[in-house]
């Protein structure tokens, strides 16, 4: 970019631009159970309200508390936007090593429209094994991710689940 004086003299050049945006943070989420009873195998409601955009290719991974583990090889779910059902919903196991989760969820997007920012996203997802005990779960966290990879916005904390009843025993001997 040039900037000029109406004579043509140079007042200064910019040769190159760059911009960097930073992902955003997920206010508020909320999660629920189909059974609180310890070691069950269960579906998971989870709520929250996207402060981004999200294209069609957006791809939303749930890490699951430390804990949890998946019972099936082929998670089902389901994606809400303000209650209406999303079309084109696939879904997968992700394995982590990382901090934040071990196991997760990758649910991906491919709808074909856009979901604006401020959109209430509710996921349902099964074949989820309860914590084995009645202490509150580590955070479950949420990422969103566009087609290229790169984080759209996350949540990390905060989300957590208690399970309110402990599972009985197959059989006790004395």
């Amino acid at each position: 970019i040039n900037t000029k004086y109406s004579d043509g003299g140079t007042v200064d050049t910019l040769s190159s631009v760059s911009y960097s945006a930073n992902p955003g943070n997920i206010l508020t989420a909320f999660v629920n159970s189909s059974s609180y009873i310890n070691g069950e195998s269960s579906s998971y409601t989870i709520s929250y309200l996207s402060q981004n955009q999200y294209l069609a290719t957006t791809s939303v991974l749930i890490g699951l508390p430390i804990g949890m583990t998946m019972n099936s090889s082929s998670p089902t779910c389901s994606y809400s936007l303000n209650g209406v059902p999303l079309p084109g919903i696939n879904c997968s196991i992700v394995t982590s090593s990382g901090p934040d989760f071990q196991t997760g969820i990758n649910i991906s997007l491919n709808n074909g429209g856009i979901l604006p920012s401020g959109s209430n996203l509710t996921l349902t997802l099964g074949s989820i094994n309860n914590p084995i005990t009645t202490q509150p779960s580590n955070s479950f966290s949420i990422f969103s991710y566009d087609s290229s990879n790169y984080l759209i916005e996350s949540i990390k904390t905060g989300i957590i689940i208690t399970m309110t009843s402990p599972n009985s025993f197959n059989s006790m001997n004395v």
